[in-house]
């Protein structure tokens, strides 16, 4: 027993250690050549995971940098054509943390999805599905008219068609 509460220690501790890391390295990081964004795609993906699980109203400064670094990488990529229509503007009108995490989602669909990297809208289903959960979850976002909307599609699977009603 002893053993077993010992290993679920060292399991929290180390979880703990991961996600409380400092992200203030990422101000140094030059994204020039191909190579660097290639070279980086883990750190966006490490970037997105610790936006994912924390709220918008906490660990403030590593959200900072974590937002600029997607911001800048997102904007510079030859990889990625990362699509911003109009609604994308009126959802994030109150919550602007969650423009970076919608740039960083649609990164995280291209990056792990290498085949569907140009598909444009493979990866805007996933990065609105992604955006659906994190503002259905207790993370902090104001629950505008339209993220209201967002959810009540996203509750009833109907995602899809929520896009494309507001794409008209």
């Amino acid at each position: 027993m002893k053993k077993v509460l010992l290993f679920f220690l060292f399991l929290c501790i180390a979880n703990i250690s991961v996600y409380s890391q400092d992200f203030e390295y990422l101000e140094k990081i030059q994204l020039k050549s191909d190579s660097d964004f290639i070279k980086h795609e883990k750190t966006v993906l490490e970037c997105v995971d610790f936006l994912s699980i924390n709220r918008v109203d906490q660990a403030h400064n590593n959200r900072v940098y974590c937002n600029r670094f997607l911001y800048e990488y997102g904007t510079k990529t030859p990889f990625v054509t990362i699509g911003v229509e109009s609604y994308v503007v009126k959802l994030f009108k109150k919550n602007g943390s969650l423009l970076s995490m919608y740039f960083g989602y649609w990164l995280k669909a291209a990056i792990q999805n290498k085949d569907k990297a140009k598909d444009g809208k493979f990866c805007e289903e996933y990065t609105v599905n992604e955006i659906y959960q994190y503002c259905k979850g207790n993370n902090g976002v104001e629950r505008t008219k339209i993220i209201e909307s967002l959810i009540q599609a996203g509750d009833k699977s109907q995602l899809k068609e929520w896009l494309a009603q507001q794409k008209k």
